[in-house]
């Protein structure tokens, strides 16, 4: 029998069409008497794993919890809640897309039109900002995952970290069925021609690898990767990719838990792109001039449950420091190149108290209303 119900949406996050970006599950607790239900609910029928096994039972790649929030604030512009997130085996410190979609749901369904900014409180993350645009977009406001440069110490031929990188490719790329003759076709680290023609002879780490750094906070490995196709080259059986990372056994026994996430990005310039229709079709302007990104970006984190992101908040706060840095631009747009695809717009916070601060702006769509019923 049915004792109660919580509200529960799927909101696609970081697009503009159904179907598209990153689909979120948004459970909305924050009536205090509907969470007290549920409370009693967790500890007694499932000792405190009611969270997890919602997010299990969601089986989207994060479930996001809204909660209620005791604020002595009076500003009736802003509201705020509490906010957990959950991937289906862990519960995590941060998620991007979920807090999107949250912040999407609460505007459309409990926030009047006076309301303009939403305070997330979460125990891990602390607070978090969301703040409606005119233009329907919303703009996070997120802690940036500083990356620090691992080129030379990942990259040596005495790194054991190097073969990580070397299976990572191998295990994510399908560039055996590819063959030669295309692959010496694409833009390359090491521009110089190879002599060697027998692909599994490749040094593909070389080639193909422009940078490599590493965020401690978020534990995501950051490859920058020399030309836009790789990431269409990569298999589109995320769940195959995932699995084959989780069986890479070259990551020394002191490291093993150390990477949580693995991002692979380029720019999508002109230049960057072999493919004349990848070009046309993904990354340049309507007139085929210009470029429409700036970055373009896989992630995988089969380590948390999740084989492929579709497209991951979270990463985009360690590559908005890169990309900004490489490129010389205050505001980066991002593709995820994932097959449901999504867009980002990162920035940098200028003010003086916010130097470890980045805003994330995307647009989200709902397309699941329901309830789930305990």
């Amino acid at each position: 029998m049915t004792k109660f119900e919580i509200p529960t949406f799927t909101v696609d996050a970081f697009t503009r069409r159904s179907f598209g970006g990153n689909p979120a599950a948004v459970c909305d607790l924050s009536d205090p008497k509907r969470f007290a239900q549920f409370e009693e609910f967790n500890v007694s029928q499932h000792g405190g794993r009611a969270y997890q096994l919602i997010a299990r039972e969601m089986n989207l790649s994060e479930t996001a919890f809204l909660l209620p929030y005791d604020s002595c604030s009076h500003d009736e512009k802003v509201k705020h809640f509490g906010l957990r997130w959950f991937t289906p085996t862990v519960e995590v410190p941060l998620c991007g897309h979920a807090t999107l979609g949250t912040s999407h749901y609460v505007f459309e369904n409990i926030a009047n039109d006076e309301v303009q900014e939403l305070v997330f409180h979460n125990d891990m993350s602390g607070e978090l900002r969301v703040q409606r645009l005119s233009d329907g977009m919303l703009q996070m406001d997120f802690p940036r995952g500083e990356a620090y440069n691992v080129k030379e110490e990942f990259l040596s031929h005495s790194s054991p970290f190097r073969a990580i990188i070397s299976d990572i490719f191998w295990r994510c790329f399908n560039l055996k069925s590819v063959g030669v003759e295309k692959l010496q076709q694409l833009p390359r680290a090491r521009p110089e021609e190879l002599l060697v023609q027998e692909v599994d002879q490749w040094d593909f780490v070389d080639h193909f690898v422009v940078d490599v750094e590493f965020c401690r906070r978020t534990r995501k490995l950051l490859l920058h990767v020399s030309c836009a196709d790789l990431l269409f080259l990569m298999s589109s059986d995320s769940n195959s990719i995932g699995s084959l990372l989780l069986e890479i056994n070259t990551i020394p026994k002191e490291y093993v838990d150390v990477f949580k996430g693995v991002i692979v990005t380029c720019t999508p310039s002109r230049e960057n792109v072999a493919s004349d229709e990848l070009w046309l079709e993904k990354f340049s302007t309507d007139d085929g001039t210009k470029a429409k990104y700036d970055c373009a970006t896989r992630y995988f984190a089969p380590w948390l449950g999740i084989p492929e992101d579709p497209v991951n908040g979270a990463s985009h706060t360690v590559l908005v420091g890169y990309w900004t840095k490489q490129l010389g631009i205050e505001i980066v747009r991002a593709f995820q190149a994932s097959t449901r695809e999504g867009e980002l717009w990162l920035e940098l916070a200028k003010e003086e108290n916010k130097t470890n601060r980045m805003y994330m702006r995307g647009y989200a769509v709902t397309v699941l209303k329901g309830s789930l019923c305990l």
